[in-house]
């Protein structure tokens, strides 16, 4: 049986719940961006006559503003956006139990046992009125036999519409279409494949698979199967949670900073919080990045490997204080830090991997256990670093987490 996956994609969602809260937005451009004060000042989302106006998602909200003199910006609300999102995935599983999340505002669904509802083109349409109807918002809906094409068709037309792509159409209407239109293919891998002359799905999907490995590594013959209408993963159920790949705590800060002091003062205070994550899922770390962003704007990543993985903070801080102050040359003031733990793997797999160099303390120190067991009781925002509290460049407001689940595609 041929499968038939949808891919939903809520329309400039963040844009459209406000204009649903406050119907004084409709009709005129709005964006919405994050507090210019705390240094947060980009375009988050926008409706349909910003964008037409040039707005873009990520244009710091200067630029956006000289795009469109006229536009209004309005802040986050993201308990909304939860909610509605909430709404949304309820209505979905109306239709299927297969669910799969791609993000607040986007969902794959596998329809394919649910055909006494109807044609997937039927239950495409039936998912945009109730939308409408229920939510009062509109929502795109690619209809395919993979995951890839599904969410290709969502995209072709914005907003409020059905697109079906076929075994039977894709080469005329996905393999006309520019190479970056496709999931899997960045701004960097689409300026490579044009200078070697592959503007296209369709030319990609031509190229032999060796030559695509040679030039791209193990990505390229994944491209090639995604662009040839090759892709088959599954739609993984809302109940799965995947394995974590990377955990990581980053800060942008209220002032730049100019020194090593201050700077090493956040990578600890950064490190405390990502060993304690690792500590309370009960894994270790074998790789290790700090990454900062300057106030050119410009980003900066420095990597090493953890050997043996470790996951107690003085370990992490004296890692990542090393490899900072060995890597950063301080050309730019920094306004923005982060600190990532990749590679990680259980307790049993971290003691199978000794090193002649170096080791990984046995046991945690009092400050670690007690810090531990209060995040257990209280949650993990309970403690906060001093370091947070004492220097006003570092905001609390602007701490967020990184946390990377499994590869996706």
């Amino acid at each position: 049986m041929q499968r038939a996956i949808l891919h939903c994609d809520l329309n400039n969602f963040y844009a459209s719940v406000e204009c649903k809260l406050c119907p004084s937005l409709r009709g005129i451009p709005i964006a919405v961006g994050g507090d210019i004060s705390n240094r947060h000042g980009i375009i988050l989302a926008k409706n349909e006559l910003a964008k037409a106006k040039g707005v873009k998602t990520a244009q710091t909200i200067h630029q956006a503003k000289m795009a469109c003199p006229s536009l209004t910006v309005v802040p986050p609300h993201f308990d909304r956006y939860l909610y509605y999102s909430g709404r949304a995935r309820k209505i979905f599983e109306e239709y299927t139990d297969c669910v799969e999340p791609f993000g607040m505002d986007e969902s794959w669904l596998d329809v394919t046992g649910s055909s006494f509802l109807g044609s997937p083109q039927t239950i495409a349409d039936a998912l945009r009125e109730q939308f409408r109807s229920e939510l009062g918002l509109t929502v795109s809906v690619g209809v395919s036999f993979n995951k890839v094409f599904a969410k290709l068709g969502s995209d072709l037309k914005k907003p409020d519409a059905t697109t079906v792509i076929s075994k039977e159409n894709f080469k005329e209407v996905v393999w006309p279409l520019p190479v970056d239109a496709m999931i899997g293919v960045g701004e960097k891998t689409a300026s490579l494949l044009t200078r070697h002359r592959i503007r296209t799905i369709g030319e990609l999907a031509c190229v032999p698979e060796g030559w695509l490995f040679a030039m791209l590594g193990k990505s390229g013959p994944m491209l090639r199967r995604y662009a040839a209408g090759q892709e088959n993963s599954p739609v993984v159920p809302a109940e799965y949670v995947p394995p974590l790949k990377s955990i990581g705590r980053g800060i942008t800060t209220a002032q730049n900073l100019t020194n090593d002091t201050e700077a090493m003062a956040l990578i600890g205070a950064l490190c405390e919080k990502v060993g304690a994550r690792l500590r309370g899922y009960g894994m270790y770390a074998g790789g290790l990045c700090v990454e900062v962003k300057t106030n050119r704007l410009t980003h900066h990543s420095f990597q090493c490997r953890l050997c043996p993985p470790c996951n107690k903070t003085r370990s992490l801080s004296k890692q990542a204080y090393a490899l900072f102050a060995s890597s950063y040359r301080w050309k730019d003031p920094i306004r923005a830090v982060s600190v990532r733990v990749s590679d990680l793997c259980s307790a049993q797999a971290a003691q199978a991997q000794p090193s002649l160099f170096a080791q990984e303390p046995g046991n945690l120190s009092p400050l670690e256990k007690t810090v531990d067991a209060l995040q257990k009781r209280f949650g993990k925002d309970v403690l906060q670093p001093a370091v947070l509290l004492q220097n006003r460049k570092f905001s609390l407001e602007q701490d967020f987490e990184i946390t990377l689940p499994g590869s996706t595609i």
